[in-house]
């Protein structure tokens, strides 16, 4: 009887929590795809506004007081967090398949069944798109760099205004000769020399955009055959008189940034060209482009330049206080003492584990003139700890005392505070210092050496923003770059910076899967043509289906097989809006209408054809996205596309989870309500409440 009633209840409405979805995620659908429509967000506490296009920072801006709204908050940032890309495509499935499980609802499929059947639909399109995953070989492709010689050695060279000259070894110029001699071309070298492959490119035959051939420019080996290039492009960008061949590495590192710019070229070639500085001077910072990991690059802003400012440079930059530039600019070019603080350098900090509990108190801190005596001293004890040390330079992972920073300022010892945690492992690596996590930790070997400071100037002056002043520290060997933001539109800046974190992490992520998926909706049209076929043969063969669901009862199974077309074609609707959407931001369709048509042509083009992933691997790998020039600060053309895996599949997984979370969270919520008003009915029938 409870089953009647609780299936009875679900037709109805009562699903809150997935409406509230589905009406939340309609706020992103002008962030899908490289076309992006920004929204101002306007903070009434200050009367400013920022400008977005990142469905994480809308998130962080809404007041999210309902739990759905707090809960979808959570998974978008978790997997903001983890990956720095996808949570766009997260926050709309979400409400594209919210819509998918109500139209189950009023179907009447019990929720058991579209939970179970909705994953394995998923899980089944997870496995099928394992087949779309382009090698990185396959993008990569090694170029013939030397057939067009002439006399200035001419080659093909991707934009890098971070390139810094270098004197070749004697060693390198007798390999360029020897290789010459033999009219070898760059990627014709000796194995010994370098071990490299012949690749066909997708991204070629799709009519991806060719470097420009220059000049002004050559390339030399970077080191002899002697050596090892087991971690390392043995090719080096180098200026000005040298004898060259090709920088190889870099000429695929810009096919593959173009291919995951995704309309973002100008921030993508800032990013490219961070990666390349990092790898061009891999002899003095042990980075190469196999090793190459987001964390190396950090970032920081400057309103009021133009954007074509922009630049990098090795070190860590950051704004300081007057107070601080002005040590800064007394220790400048000096070799620097330096220790690296894993926490607060207060009093009463202590690491995990070891907090004080907040509801006791001592006499202590009940009086707060002992409490600031106590303060006092402790912070002339570690102001001591530090000059025995030689200590000039501290780099704080989070807040110091004020007491203790007034000291050190006095006595020109140079107090960084909430460094990064990759910052200091940076310098950790660069200078030998070890992280202590108390100033009672001090010693000799956690004392780390070569730090220097400089001010961060332009042209002859430094920079100045709201009172504060550039400083750049730097370590010999250092892996780290700081990349300077600027816009001369404030409210920008922001934008600006996720679009750069996401270009990097796009990279990152390519680099360490050593795969891409093909993109430009092939992934998810893939998806459609697969959940299309189940549907099919389970209105085809129904009886084969029956035993898919061992675990259940006989009526269950029964009940599953009859409902489980409908769930994979309500499942497949979140991906049809999906696709129409994107094709509609990319400006390759005119409405969703005009979108959705093309999408039955192509999934009907697929049914015709032997196998559709090969279909699509056929056509998708010569497919480009054509972007209107009004609508970005690129080139007129068109670009190849490339997606991530990881970060795309566990977009869709994360979206699914949440959904049906919601929606079993909403079923016991309607279920309980609905079967105690029966209950109450029943109650009433009988007249054991006719004394009331």
């Amino acid at each position: 009887m409870l089953a009647n009633h609780a299936i009875t209840a679900i037709k109805g409405s009562g699903h809150t929590g997935l409406e509230q979805l589905s009406t939340l995620a309609t706020s992103v659908k002008t962030f899908l795809g490289p076309v992006k429509s920004c929204k101002f967000i306007f903070d009434p506490s200050t009367n400013e506004s920022t400008l977005t296009c990142s469905s994480f920072r809308l998130l962080e801006s809404l007041d999210l007081t309902s739990a759905i709204g707090q809960l979808l908050n959570e998974t978008v940032q978790a997997h903001h967090k983890s990956y720095k890309t996808g949570s766009t495509t997260l926050f709309f499935l979400v409400g594209a398949w919210s819509n998918a499980v109500l139209e189950c609802l009023r179907q009447g499929v019990p929720v058991s069944l579209i939970v179970s059947i909705m994953l394995e639909g998923l899980n089944s399109c997870i496995e099928q798109v394992q087949s779309l995953q382009v090698p990185l070989h396959d993008v990569f492709e090694a170029k013939d760099c030397t057939n067009k010689r002439t006399a200035g050695r001419n080659f093909i060279h991707s934009t890098n205004p971070l390139n810094s000259d270098v004197i070749p070894s004697q060693h390198e110029n007798d390999c360029v000769s020897q290789c010459d001699a033999v009219g070898r071309t760059a990627c014709e070298c000796p194995k010994s020399f370098l071990k490299l492959r012949e690749y066909k490119s997708p991204l070629h035959q799709a009519g991806g955009e060719h470097f420009k051939v220059q000049n002004h420019r050559r390339n030399v080996l970077s080191h002899s055959r002697h050596f090892s290039v087991a971690e390392r492009s043995c090719f080096q960008s180098h200026s000005k008189g040298s004898t060259a061949v090709t920088c190889c590495y870099s000429h695929s590192l810009g096919d593959l940034a173009k291919a995951l710019s995704h309309g973002n070229q100008q921030v993508m070639n800032l990013a490219q060209s961070a990666v390349n500085h990092l790898c061009e001077n891999a002899e003095e910072t042990s980075v190469t482009i196999n090793k190459f990991h987001a964390t190396q690059l950090d970032t920081c802003c400057l309103p009021g330049l133009s954007e074509e400012y922009s630049n990098a440079s090795f070190g860590y930059t950051i704004f300081v206080s007057p107070e601080i530039a002005t040590i800064s600019n007394y220790l400048q070019g000096k070799p620097l003492q330096v220790i690296l603080v894993d926490g607060d350098l207060t009093e009463r900090y202590r690491h995990l584990g070891f907090n004080n509990s907040a509801n006791i108190k001592t006499m202590s801190d009940i009086a707060s003139s002992v409490e600031n005596k106590s303060e006092d001293i402790w912070a002339s004890s570690a102001c001591m700890k530090i000059i025995q040390a030689h200590i000039d330079l501290i780099l704080v992972r989070g807040d110091v005392c004020p007491i203790l920073l007034t000291q050190c300022i006095h006595r020109n010892i140079l107090i960084i505070t909430h460094v990064k945690q990759n910052v200091l492992q940076a310098f950790s690596e660069a200078t030998g210092a070890e992280p202590v996590t108390y100033l009672t930790q001090i010693s000799q070997d956690c004392v780390g050496t070569g730090a220097y400071v400089n001010m961060y100037t332009k042209g002859n002056s430094v920079i100045e923003v709201d009172q504060r002043i550039a400083i750049t520290i730097k370590a010999n060997k250092m892996n780290l770059l700081t990349v300077m933001l600027t816009s001369s539109v404030t409210s920008k800046m922001q934008i600006m910076e996720d679009q750069f974190w996401t270009c990097v992490y796009r990279l990152h992520h390519a680099l360490r899967d050593q795969n891409v998926f093909l993109g430009g909706g092939a992934v998810e049209l893939l998806c459609l043509s697969h959940l299309r076929k189940l549907e099919d043969a389970v209105k085809h063969d129904i009886s084969n289906d029956v035993g898919s669901f061992p675990c259940m009862s006989s009526w269950l199974a029964k009940s599953a097989v009859h409902y489980k077309a409908s769930v994979f074609r309500c499942l497949a609707k979140g991906w049809y809006k999906y696709l129409s959407v994107l094709l509609c931001n990319i400006d390759e369709r005119s409405s969703e209408l005009d979108a959705m048509t093309f999408i039955q042509n192509e999934l009907q083009n697929i049914s015709d054809f032997s196998s559709p992933s090969a279909y699509i691997l056929e056509e998708y790998s010569k497919k480009v996205i054509f972007i209107n020039a009004l609508s970005f600060p690129i080139a007129h053309g068109t670009i190849p596309v490339y997606d991530n895996v990881i970060p795309k599949l566990e977009a869709w997984r994360r979206a699914l989870h949440l959904v049906l979370l919601v929606l079993q969270t909403d079923a016991e919520i309607v279920t309980g309500s609905e079967a105690q008003k029966q209950i109450l009915k029943s109650d009433i029938a009988k007249g054991e409440y006719l004394l009331l």
